[in-house]
């Protein structure tokens, strides 16, 4: 979304929206995890563990691999 808006908004607050995301992510994954009985069983446990496995490893590769970080 943050890219769409980007030619709409300030650099400013498309730098601050789009970074915003990377601090509501680890807020979402706490909230799948805690949220009802079947949260920590079946396809719910499935996406969540999938989704930190994803970011997970993206985030290795990033600060691992040459020319990818920061």
């Amino acid at each position: 979304m943050t890219s769409l808006l980007r030619t709409r908004i300030s650099v400013r607050w498309w730098r601050a929206l789009h970074w915003s995301a990377y601090l509501c992510w680890p807020v979402a994954l706490v909230h799948a995890v805690g949220i009802g009985t079947d949260s920590r069983a079946g396809w719910p446990l499935i996406v969540t563990v999938g989704c930190f496995a994803a970011v997970a490893v993206a985030g290795l590769y990033r600060l691992t691999v040459p020319g990818h970080a920061g």
